[in-house]
């Protein structure tokens, strides 16, 4: 019995066999990814793989749509469904769905907040009023130059641009202007 099995395992047969069921068994176990394609332009986005921190609003349930997107990690991808967190949604009932980086939201208000005081404050400078706090005082009033006010203005304007697009960037598509797909990774 021993020499049959082994003489078995030696064979051309099996050996082409094995090759060949292992060329196809990688095509059955491939990593399935989420493919979100604008609908007017076709612009792709990269493929959301599993295990990425996700957002999504889900379609209305008894009339009530969700006031708060879900947040989660991206655990499982079929055709029909996705789950994230342990919760498993039908694709049909998203309304929104997008990646979402950890922090996203903090960064970008941090840097719309920088872009915004640096904007006021720049404005509020050249614009001041030399005003004696006291009747009998004199303000001596250094002359600020034109010229670093606007390049305060205009910093503040390139860090605002980026807060926003940051926060555009890590907000969930909109699936009526977006087509989602599921694709394998190849």
């Amino acid at each position: 019995m021993k020499n049959s099995l082994l003489h078995f395992f030696k064979k051309p047969l099996f050996v082409a066999f094995f090759l060949f069921s292992l060329l196809f068994s990688s095509d059955l176990y491939a990593q399935k990814a989420i493919q979100l394609t604008n609908k007017k332009t076709g612009k792709k986005l990269k493929p959301i793989v599993e295990g990425t921190r996700v957002i999504y609003y889900h379609a209305p349930v008894n009339g009530r749509s969700a006031t708060r997107p879900i947040k989660g990690i991206l655990s499982e991808i079929t055709p029909t469904t996705i789950t994230v967190n342990g919760v498993t949604v039908n694709i049909t009932d998203l309304v929104s769905f997008g990646p979402k980086k950890s922090g996203s939201g903090f960064g970008s208000a941090l840097l719309t907040g920088f872009g915004t005081a640096l904007i006021a404050g720049s404005i509020k400078e050249q614009t001041q009023d030399a005003k004696a706090p006291c009747p009998r005082c004199t303000v001596v009033k250094d002359a600020v130059p034109v010229e670093r006010t606007l390049l305060f203005t205009s910093l503040g304007i390139g860090l605002d641009a980026l807060g926003i697009k940051s926060a555009i960037k890590n907000s969930p598509r909109n699936l009526k202007k977006w087509e989602i797909q599921i694709i394998d990774m190849q």
